[in-house]
């Protein structure tokens, strides 16, 4: 009986050793040499640590030259922006020296204001009586705001006060609307006195 079980271990290990095919019944002597040399293979195909080391220094390798060529790339951006820097900068510089060398127009005298007190019309050789400028209108002035003063019935000397204050009224320039309005009013009652002397 030991040669019985000897026999069948040994045809138990013969068919365990050989790999079943596509179909799953059994695999050929060929399939199962295949399939013993792939597995060889595939421990030999692992790459060896002096392997691994050449492929990282040719990656590394790699990356610089792409580093590089990146680095040129931006160095001729980078220059081409200072060019472009420097035409403006030229550019500029030529419009100033043209702006310098052109003469510039001297501007027009600004118009002067056409205040009451700042106009002279009425000349004594013109038949005026009253020549018409800044201190006859100033105190024109004065008189006219005493005597509305007495025309409304105040006393004398708040008369005195108006005339006073109409005088520094049409002297102010800074005063606006108001130093116009009283500059105006005594400019044209020495108008009106100057026509009836002619």
């Amino acid at each position: 009986m030991s040669f019985h079980r000897l026999a069948f271990v040994a045809v138990a290990v013969f068919f365990a050793q050989r790999t079943p095919d596509v179909s799953g019944f059994s695999a050929t002597p060929l399939a199962a040499k295949r399939s013993i040399t792939q597995s060889r293979s595939a421990i030999y195909a692992e790459p060896s640590a002096s392997e691994k080391a050449a492929e990282l220094r040719k990656k590394a390798e790699e990356a610089k030259l792409k580093a590089e060529g990146l680095k040129k790339v931006a160095e001729q951006k980078a220059e081409a922006a200072m060019m472009a820097v420097k035409a403006a900068n030229e550019k500029s510089a030529k419009i100033a020296e043209e702006a310098k060398k052109k003469p510039t127009p001297t501007p027009p005298p600004p118009p002067k204001e056409n205040k009451a007190s700042t106009r002279v019309v009425a000349d004594p050789a013109d038949g005026a009586i009253i020549p018409i400028n800044s201190d006859n209108i100033e105190f024109t002035s004065g008189f006219l705001g005493g005597a509305l003063a007495l025309a409304l019935g105040a006393s004398p000397v708040f008369a005195v006060v108006a005339a006073a204050a109409f005088n520094y009224v049409s002297k102010k320039e800074d005063l606006g609307e108001v130093a116009e309005l009283v500059q105006g009013v005594s400019k044209a009652s020495l108008d009106t006195v100057n026509w009836f002397a002619k």
